[in-house]
């Protein structure tokens, strides 16, 4: 009788033990369950994300950029987008619905929109985005200086939306694409001067800038290292420094490698001075200044890039204008960019054979 009596204490015991236990018990968030998540943005805000965002605004035409390389084109409901990101990146970005522009952002737009997360830039005022967050809309900044910047915004996003592993594909390709790179440059520099604009001078990237990184990383020597940030730089350093090559943007002054100090300099004697293809190779922190990496490459060290080709990225679905064009020189005599002298050369045949037949029927 005693023994029952204890067996039952025991079961007792151990059914009571288990019903405590059991009342810390919550239930585990369903199979695949990825929100609510916490992030880190470029400013540093600790930013908080419940569901995945089905209604993205986008502030900078780079997020725009990389909103539609992660896939999330169909999620975008409105950005900035300028001219470039519209003719490269699909068709439907035209009929984006705007948000503002550089100079403001159109509150009561994005408040219509109601956004689930809106992405905003460092082209942002911090004043904007400080209403965006007292609008109680979730608010990512991204802000990214150089090419590990880019690749952290990337996966920020990627955690964001909860498509890290296509985040993950673009970062392993912009990393295989600059070494492979790098594993064919020489161990010497070249000597390199970017001209952004010649308004109150040459102003140009110095160091803590896109171009300082890229130029570096394509095996060049930036002369304008020892400027920080975007600024001039004077006309005699730049002589003393005699660049070996002139990279102008695509709105800089061509006429100007005919004047002092450029018609001094090593690049333009050698006729090794270039305009940049694509604005958005430079001037847009996407996953694409892995081209612009790879084009000036091609144009510091031509001979050790022959042949390179860059591997389609996993970002660009098929639809984007992505044709990679070989460096364009600048005609220092003239001023206006030309492809090689061997093309001028086929022109004149051509037309003098038009000449010859128009002549003979005559």
């Amino acid at each position: 009788m005693i023994t029952i009596k204890m067996r039952l204490v025991r079961v007792l015991s151990i059914i009571l033990l288990l019903m405590f236990l059991l009342s810390f018990y919550r239930p585990a968030a369903a199979q695949g369950s990825y929100y609510p998540v916490r992030l880190v943005d470029d400013d540093g805000n600790v930013v908080t994300i419940y569901q995945r965002p089905t209604r993205i605004v986008s502030l900078a035409p780079s997020n725009t950029i990389l909103v539609y390389g992660l896939g999330l084109g169909n999620y975008l409901v409105g950005g900035l987008a300028n001219e470039y990101v519209c003719a490269t990146i699909a068709p439907q970005v035209k009929n984006l619905t705007s948000v503002g522009s550089y100079y403001g952002i159109d509150f009561d737009e994005i408040e219509e929109l109601r956004p689930q997360l809106v992405l905003a830039s460092s082209i942002n005022s911090p004043q904007d985005i400080q209403k965006l967050k007292s609008m109680n809309l979730t608010v990512l900044v991204l802000n990214a200086t150089n090419i590990q910047g880019v690749e952290r915004d990337i996966m920020l996003v990627g955690n964001a939306t909860d498509t890290q592993q296509k985040a993950e594909q673009i970062v392993n390709w912009m990393n295989t694409v600059i070494t492979d790179v790098q594993s064919r440059l020489p161990s010497y520099r070249t000597k390199v001067f970017y001209l952004l604009d010649t308004t109150g001078g040459y102003w140009t990237g110095g160091s803590g800038t896109f171009m300082d990184s890229m130029i570096q990383l394509a095996g060049g020597e930036n002369i304008a290292s020892n400027i920080s940030g975007w600024g001039i730089m004077s006309p005699e350093d730049i002589l003393s420094e005699n660049p070996s090559v002139l990279v102008l943007d695509q709105y800089a002054n061509a006429s100007v490698v005919n004047q002092m100090p450029f018609v001094a300099t090593a690049a333009v004697h050698n006729d090794r001075v270039y305009v940049i293809p694509h604005e958005g190779w430079f001037a847009q922190p996407t996953y694409r200044l892995v081209y612009g990496i790879v084009w000036l490459a091609e144009v510091l060290h031509p001979n050790a890039m022959k042949g390179f080709e860059v591997p389609p990225c996993p970002a660009e679905t098929g639809t984007e204008n992505v044709a990679f064009p070989h460096a364009i020189r600048v005609n220092a005599s003239e001023g206006i960019p030309y492809l090689d002298y061997g093309i001028a050369a086929l022109v004149v045949v051509v037309v003098v054979l038009l000449v010859v037949v128009y002549e003979r029927r005559r």
